[in-house]
Formats: C-alpha cells, structure tokens, sequence
C-alpha cells in the first residue's frame, strides 16, 4: 500500500461546535489550503447520515470522500453515488423501536430512503430538526424497519444506563457507542473506524500514514486504527487517552493546527516514497530499454 495524505475528520466538534454549530473561519481557510498545497485528501468521518446539510458541507470543503453514519454508508462525493452500505437487520430494529416505546424516549433511523423520527416531544423534535435542518421527517413506524444504516437515541438522564442495559440485554449483533448526550447503533462491527480502514483499501492507502481527529466517544475506533490520531482539546478525557496526538480547540482552528502537523511529521515519509518511486520508474524504463536494444541486436 501507498503512503498517501488522507485526513479523517469528525464534523460535530471538530469542524464545528456541538451543539450550537459555530464555526472558526479559519478551520475551513486552513483545510482549503493543505488540499491545494499539500495533496491532502480531505474525508468527512462522521456520526451524521447523508444529510443535505453534510453533502453541502462536503461540497464546500472539497472532500472527496464521505464516510456517514459512523461507518455504515460511504460515498463518493464527485460522483454522488454509494461504494459501500450496512444496514442494521430489521430484527434489531424492531426490538430497539420497543425500548425506545418503553421508556417513551426519542430516537432518529436513518436509512438509505428516508430519515424516521420517534418521539412525543416537541421541544426534542424542534432541536433535532434545527440541529440537523432536516424538516421533511418520517413517522410511520411500519415502515421504519427496512434500510436503517443507524438509530440514535437521546435519552432523559434517568433512563440512559436502563436502555443500554436492555440493549445490551437483547443479546444480537449491534454496535453500540454511549456519548454524553445519546447513544448510537450500527450493524456489528461497524464504525468510525471501519469506514476508515475501508476507504484506505479502497484507495491503495496505507492507514499507519493517514490522518484522523475527533473529540467523542463515537470516534474511538478511528483514532485507535488510523495512525496520526488527534484529539481535539474539547474532547473527553476518554478519547485524550487514546489519541496519539493534541490539538487546540474547536473554536481555535484545532482541526486545521492538527493537519499542519501531520503534514510536517509525513514530510520525510512522503519524500521518501517519492524517491522510491522515482527509482521504480527508473528501474522500468532501464528494463524496457534493454529489452529494445535486445530486440534491435536480435535483428
């Protein structure tokens, strides 16, 4: 595999703050800048779907690459078409609509052909539909079960650590990831981090010299797998503890001091594979001559 500059990046937090969405100019000026100058290939790892909203971002941000849904649909920005999907089985999904029902807490499935809303409360609907600036939600349970990459839930404090204990009762196949806010499910063994590492093969990539940041729990799998990991100064201490590396705030540009970074600390690395293959194409061209003359001697 190739030592390319691949950069992973978390959105929520790390692009931007949670959950107020705020922005520091100079994170984009700074992400912009390394793609033109110093063949970065920017990639949005995230816990979102493929909302408008993060298309739109990735638009902006001339990623090429969109890994969604924590790991369960990735996309190829330019050409706005899928390359890999995993949906949660519908038995699953049935038997978390049920907890969700039992405590009468909210939740969001997000499928490849619609986003469904559970709740009886208007004030999370309200934020959930700001928050993702979503309005055209679905709510017919019936219907809920097919082509769910991932189900969030935003539990009432009281009832967090009863629904994933009764998840984790439920004894099938889910990936489950616990924030301060809500928790997250994926089909097995989907994640951040195995979205990462299929795009690397996708690419030909070598993840020991690619780049990925966070700062939440829903990140872990990426910084543990992709090899310059940053934590984000806003993180928790348990993503800190796993990051290789720190960077400043959200709100300091800490995303775009991370990529400077990691282009000085690749700098030998990508000079050296250039002059590998500087000699490869030497060796080749050497090869192909000689064999030319071979042939003209022949004659």
């Amino acid at each position: 595999m190739k030592i390319k500059r691949i950069v992973f990046s978390d959105v929520d937090g790390t692009i931007c703050s949670f959950p107020d969405k705020k922005e520091n100019p100079e994170t984009r000026k700074s992400i912009l800048e390394a793609i033109e100058n110093d063949n970065i290939t920017f990639v949005l790892n995230t816990g979102n779907p493929s909302l408008p909203k993060i298309l739109k971002m990735a638009n902006e941000l001339n990623a090429k690459y969109l890994v969604a849904a924590n790991g369960s649909a990735i996309l190829d920005v330019e050409k706005n078409e899928y390359l890999y999907e995993s949906e949660l089985s519908s038995e699953i999904v049935d038997k978390v609509l049920k907890i969700i029902k039992k405590y009468d807490e909210s939740a969001c499935f997000f499928g490849k052909n619609g986003y469904y809303m559970v709740t009886s409360n208007q004030k999370v609907k309200d934020f959930l539909t700001d928050f993702f600036e979503y309005p055209n939600w679905l709510y017919e349970d019936a219907k809920i079960f097919n082509d769910i990459f991932k189900i969030e839930i935003y539990p009432r404090p009281e009832n967090k650590d009863k629904i994933v204990t009764d998840i984790h009762s439920l004894n099938v196949l889910a990936d489950l990831a616990v924030m301060g806010m809500h928790m997250e499910l994926t089909a097995p063994g989907v994640n951040k981090g195995t979205g990462a590492l299929w795009l690397c093969n996708h690419l030909d990539t070598n993840p020991d010299f690619c780049m990925s940041i966070g700062d939440s729990n829903n990140d872990l799998s990426m910084l543990k797998t992709i090899g310059f990991s940053y934590a984000m100064d806003n993180s928790p201490k348990s993503v800190k503890e796993v990051a290789r590396y720190f960077t400043s705030d959200v709100m300091q540009n800490g995303l775009g001091e991370a990529i400077q970074d990691y282009i000085f600390r690749t700098k030998f690395d990508i000079m050296r594979q250039e002059n590998e293959d500087k000699l490869e194409k030497r060796k080749i061209k050497e090869a192909k001559n000689e064999f030319y003359r071979a042939k003209a001697n022949d004659k």
